[in-house]
């Protein structure tokens, strides 16, 4: 994570403490803007990794359930193209955000024009790059906005049963309480 930060790079660790002690606040603030170039994979059971707790915000806690060696790396679960999977035997995406994935598809391709560039891109390149940046951006934003849509069903759905509690309350009258038809 550290040399990830002084030298720019992308950083994918396993259980790994937080660094905040050992760079400035500016540091700090950088890894929190920049989700996507850093991400600390943490068993939730893990005291180890997490001994330091979270202050540059880069940890993705995972649950395995109760395990022999919460620390190990033997415990995570990989599939075949090597990505991670979480106790569901599902590809861990819930623990990123829409913004990080973002974050590293752009990177990707960032690097991918770095090194198209060392022997000059053709116009079909920079085509075909600019489309792929904007297919990248676009797909974000269709999931944060489906993310959105769905938090706001959840919302007016609770508020329509904390409404209908309501409702329902003032069909029942208390007991020893009785209204006058001109009541």
């Amino acid at each position: 994570m550290y040399v990830a930060l002084k030298r720019g790079f992308f950083n994918r660790g396993f259980n790994g403490p937080d660094i905040h002690k050992m760079i400035s606040k500016d540091e700090i603030e950088y890894m929190r803007e920049h989700p996507e170039q850093f991400m600390n994979y943490r068993n939730i059971h893990d005291l180890i990794g997490d001994i330091k707790g979270n202050k540059t915000e880069t940890a993705i806690y995972l649950n395995y359930g109760d395990i022999p060696n919460p620390h190990s790396l033997a415990t995570w679960k990989f599939n075949e193209e090597g990505e991670l999977m979480n106790s569901d035997i599902e590809i861990m995406r819930d623990g990123l955000k829409p913004k990080q994935e973002m974050g590293i598809k752009l990177l990707d391709l960032k690097n991918f024009k770095r090194m198209l560039s060392l022997r000059g891109c053709t116009e079909n390149e920079k085509i075909f790059l600019d489309v792929e940046q904007t297919r990248i951006i676009s797909n974000a934003v269709k999931e944060l906005s489906t993310i959105a849509y769905e938090n706001i069903k959840k919302e007016r759905d609770k508020a329509v049963l904390e409404a209908e509690k309501i409702w329902d309350s003032t069909l029942e009258v208390p007991p020893g309480f009785h209204l006058t038809p001109q009541e």
